[in-house]
C-alpha cells in the first residue's frame, strides 16, 4: 500500500513517540518572530544549565560568618569557609573546582536573585524563569526561543539546541521555529541518517512527505526542511566528533556526559549559539546534606572540565555559562534534615569574558518574608537583559515585556 501524507504525520508524531518540539533538526517556517537583532555578536554562545528541583542557595554560596545562618541550620550548616570567596561567603566544600575559577576571575556569583511575589510551585516557578513573563499564567513562548527566532531571522541556521533531554524545555519555545532536543549523539544520528544502513528515520519521513505528490503543504515542507537541516548538522557534528579529543577527562557522570556533548557541539562550529542542559535532583526535603553535596560536586567538576576543554580550544572567551534554579530553599532547616521550597537564591555565571566576583546585594537573614524566605534583591530578568543585549546581540525589551536593570556581568565585549 502506497504511503500517504496522513501516514507521514502519524509516523512522525505517533509511531516515533515524538513531537515537532523534539525533532533533532531545525525546521523554520516563514514569518519568524520579528525581533530587532543588534550588531552581530560574532560566534558567542550561551550555555544555560538548569538545576531542577530548587537548589539550596544558602548551602551553595554560604554566609559562613553570619550567626543567623548557623542559628537557622544547626544540622545542615557548613561551619567553616573552606572555599572562601570574599565578604564572609564561601562556596560549598564540594565546589573546589569552581572556587579555582573564581580566583581566576572566570566565575561571577549573583546573590539574592528572584522575582516579585515568588511562587513556590516547581512547575509555575520554572515557567516564570523559562518564559521570563510572570504576568502570563500559561506562557507558550520562552525567552531563549524568542532569542533563537531572532537569530534565525538574521540568518543563523541552527541557533539553539537542548542537550541531554528528550523533550524541549519551555525556555526554547517560540512560534514557527523548531529547536532540537538531543538526548545523545547516537540518538541524533539514528534520526538523521547515521545508522548502519546510512538511512535515518528522518529520511523515511522525508520520503513519505513527498508521496502521492502531497509534499507541498506547510507540514510537509517543515518535515523536509527538518530532514535536510538534521542531515547537514549531523554530518558536521559527526565530522567534528571524529576529530574531537577532549583536552581534559570529563567526569563519568550524567552531567559530565552532557557537558562533554556541549563541548562537542560547540567544537563542531555549526552556528549554534544557545544550548540548554538540565541536572535534576535538587528537591531536598529530607536527608539533604549528602544528596546536595553529591549534586554540587557533580556539577562543579563537570563545569570545570568544560572550562578547561573550551579554553584549550580557544573557545572559552566566546562562551557564557549561566547556572540557575527555579527557587532557593527555606532559610530554616526542617525536621527531616532537609529544607523546604523557598524564594531567592544565587545565579552563577562562568566564562572567559565574565566580570568575576560577587554581584548584587546579599539578602539579609534577619529580614525574611512572611514565609521565612529570603527577599530577592536582583530580578532575574535584569540578568537576562544583560545576556540578551550584550552577549547574544538581541534587543531584550519585547522578549522580557519591559526594561530591567541588572548587574553588569560581562567585561567589555
Amino acid at each position: 500500500m502506497e504511503p500517504t501524507m496522513d501516514l507521514t504525520r502519524r509516523a512522525f508524531l505517533g509511531r516515533t513517540g515524538l513531537s515537532l518540539a523534539a525533532v533533532p533538526g531545525l525546521g523554520l517556517l516563514p514569518g519568524l518572530d520579528s525581533l530587532c537583532v543588534l550588531p552581530a555578536a560574532g560566534t558567542r554562545c550561551l550555555v544555560m544549565l538548569e538545576l531542577a528541583g530548587g537548589n539550596d542557595g544558602l548551602n551553595t554560596v554560604i554566609p559562613f560568618e553570619d550567626p543567623a545562618y548557623h542559628a537557622a541550620r544547626p544540622v545542615l550548616r557548613v561551619r567553616e569557609g573552606q572555599h572562601a570567596l570574599e565578604d564572609g561567603v564561601a562556596l560549598h566544600p564540594r565546589l573546589g573546582r569552581l572556587a579555582e575559577l573564581y580566583k581566576e576571575g572566570s566565575l561571577a556569583v549573583v546573590e539574592g536573585v528572584g522575582y516579585p511575589s515568588p511562587n513556590r510551585s516547581h512547575f509555575r516557578s520554572m515557567d516564570i524563569w523559562q518564559s521570563a513573563r510572570p504576568d502570563q499564567e500559561r506562557p507558550r513562548k520562552g525567552w531563549l526561543g524568542l532569542a533563537a527566532a531572532a537569530l534565525a531571522a538574521a540568518g543563523a541556521r541552527r541557533p539553539a539546541m537542548a542537550l541531554g533531554q528528550a523533550e524541549r524545555p519551555l525556555c526554547l519555545e517560540a512560534r514557527r521555529i523548531v529547536v532540537p532536543a538531543i538526548d545523545s549523539l547516537a540518538d541524533y544520528e539514528l534520526w538523521s541518517g547515521g545508522g548502519e544502513d546510512g538511512r535515518g528515520r528522518l529520511a523515511e519521513v522525508r520520503d513519505l512527505a513527498t508521496a502521492r505528490g502531497e509534499g507541498d503543504d506547510a507540514v510537509a515542507r517543515l518535515l523536509k526542511a527538518t530532514a535536510r537541516e538534521a542531515a547537514e548538522s549531523a554530518a558536521r557534528i559527526r565530522e567534528a566528533t571524529r576529530s574531537y579529543r577532549p583536552a581534559v577527562e570529563f567526569p563519568r557522570t550524567r552531567t559530565g556526559r552532557d557537558l562533554e556533548l556541549a563541548a562537542k557541539v560547540l567544537s563542531a562550529s555549526i552556528g549554534t549559539r544557545i544550548l540548554h542542559l538540565r541536572q535534576g535532583g535538587y528537591d531536598t526535603h529530607a536527608g539533604q546534606d549528602r544528596t546536595h553535596g553529591n549534586l554540587l560536586g557533580e556539577v562543579g567538576d563537570a563545569l570545570a572540565a568544560l572550562a578547561r576543554d573550551l579554553r584549550a580550544r580557544k573557545l572559552w572567551d566566546d562562551c557564557l555559562v549561566l547556572v540557575f534554579t527555579e527557587f532557593g530553599r527555606r532559610v530554616a532547616e526542617n525536621r527531616s534534615r532537609g529544607t523546604d521550597h523557598g524564594a531567592a537564591g544565587p545565579v552563577l555565571a562562568l566564562g572567559g569574558r565574565v566580570r568575576g566576583g560577587l554581584h548584587g546585594r546579599r539578602p539579609a537573614l534577619d529580614d525574611l518574608d512572611g514565609e521565612g524566605d529570603l527577599r530577592f534583591t536582583t530580578d532575574f530578568r535584569g540578568i537576562y537583559a544583560c545576556v540578551l543585549e550584550r552577549w547574544l546581540g538581541v534587543e531584550p525589551t519585547r522578549i522580557l515585556g519591559g526594561r530591567f536593570d541588572g548587574p553588569d556581568l560581562l567585561a567589555a565585549t
